[in-house]
């Protein structure tokens, strides 16, 4: 696993790429601390989420995607 060594300095709304890439079968170090990195994961998205008022939106994702007007 791969770490940054300093954090980014980002200013507040920044927008980012993350890229996500699977491991390999055999790989010891997947299941290593696993239970705190989804912790830390779900940790971060309730961080980030933001409440939009909008019950629906997965199920209607398209409708509000190219709404117009």
């Amino acid at each position: 696993m791969h770490r940054l060594e300093e954090p980014l300095s980002l200013p507040n709304g920044a927008e980012v790429d993350v890229q996500v890439t699977p491991h390999e079968e055999g790989n010891g170090d997947r299941a290593k601390g696993s239970e705190e990195q989804w912790d830390a994961l779900t940790q971060l998205l309730a961080d980030c989420a933001i409440d939009t008022g909008i019950s629906d939106l997965a199920s209607q994702h398209d409708r509000y995607l190219f709404l117009r007007g």
